[in-house]
């Protein structure tokens, strides 16, 4: 089974993303690896998925923006206490506090390398249902001229149901009953959240970026596409999806 670090390598090459900001990037996944490994996990996830997703829906996508978003957007939550990282239910006040400051310190870690994925990190959490940062405190520390806003947020959409995706597919969570989800069973909950890129993810999970499910055989591996009506492919990397 090829790395994530392995895969992230091959996206930074296809990007041409200069060795600093490569240094940058690894660097602070590394911390976040060192706070929390599931964390760091759905960040390198997001990280190479990103620029797939970025490249099936068109050339108006910013591939590096999503590359960078995905691996960098949870960067906030080192500055969390680990009890209150860890939980998946139960919340205090306080600690939703701690959590709704996560999207913000992510942003002001970003913009110092790629304003463009600060401002979809500062955005990701408010497309989702519990919607924060909220709407007052966005534009506040937003830098973005009216011409770059349209751009941004559609990007934060898109971005925010790959988080969803990605964290209900690989991660048990209270959200959903304490299960970890089939990718056919978040499709219809990625549509109902956004239903305004609907069609983007139709097209996603169409096309087998989101979706596929790897099936491993000895000495083969079978891959089944996300859309129900395809037939089995024959796959060339391995990369068991739960």
């Amino acid at each position: 089974m090829e790395s994530l670090e392995s895969q992230l390598g091959k996206e930074l090459a296809n990007l041409d993303v200069s060795e600093s900001d490569q240094k940058y990037i690894r660097y602070y996944l590394d911390l976040i690896k060192q706070k929390d490994t599931p964390t760091s996990e759905h960040s390198m996830r997001l990280a190479i998925l990103g620029p797939k997703v970025a490249r099936c829906l068109g050339p108006t996508m910013d591939q590096r923006a999503m590359l960078f978003t995905g691996g960098l957007h949870d960067i906030g939550k080192i500055e969390i206490e680990d009890d209150v990282l860890k939980k998946t239910k139960g919340f205090s006040a306080e600690d939703m506090e701690k959590m709704v400051a996560h999207p913000i310190i992510s942003y002001l870690i970003l913009e110092k390398v790629d304003l463009c994925s600060a401002e979809m990190a500062l955005r990701h959490h408010h497309n989702q249902e519990d919607g924060y940062p909220s709407t007052e405190v966005i534009n506040r520390l937003s830098k973005l001229t009216n011409g770059e806003k349209a751009k941004i947020e559609y990007h934060s959409l898109i971005f925010s149901r790959l988080d969803v995706y990605d964290a209900a597919t690989n991660r048990k969570n209270d959200k959903y009953d304490g299960k970890v989800l089939t990718p056919e069973e978040v499709r219809p909950i990625l549509i109902e959240q956004n239903p305004e890129v609907a069609n983007e993810v139709n097209t996603l999970y169409d096309a087998g970026v989101l979706g596929s499910k790897k099936i491993i055989v000895p000495g083969i591996e079978i891959m089944v596409p996300g859309k129900k009506d395809q037939g089995v492919s024959i796959a060339t990397t391995i990369n068991e999806k739960a």
